[in-house]
């Protein structure tokens, strides 16, 4: 979403940032969403500590921290929820290794 004006100027009509254009904010959502499940439903097959759900939980709050970022399509705001993902997935790798 943060370099949308550049995949413009060089014909990239099939970003995800073009092709979704306002519904991109909707999208990344459910894919945060199906994913943390995902996440879930894997910890509760494997069986693991609370921990890992903690992790989760804590994975979720971050994403809600980057769609209040997205939610006005600053571009600057857009980096730095891009660069904030890095931290779901440390909490999340962090999390499945100590809940197992």
């Amino acid at each position: 979403m943060c370099d949308k004006e550049d995949d413009l100027s060089m014909g990239d009509g099939f970003s995800s940032a073009i092709f979704l254009d306002k519904n991109v904010q909707l999208f990344i959502i459910l894919f945060h969403l199906l994913s943390l499940s995902l996440w879930s439903l894997a910890g509760y097959l494997a069986e693991v500590r609370k921990i890992y759900y903690f992790a989760i939980f804590i994975s979720l709050l971050f994403c809600f921290y980057q769609y209040y970022l997205i939610k006005d399509f600053d571009a600057k705001d857009c980096l730095l929820a891009f660069k904030n993902n890095n931290w779901v997935g440390l909490i999340i790798f962090i999390g499945s290794v100590s809940g197992t």
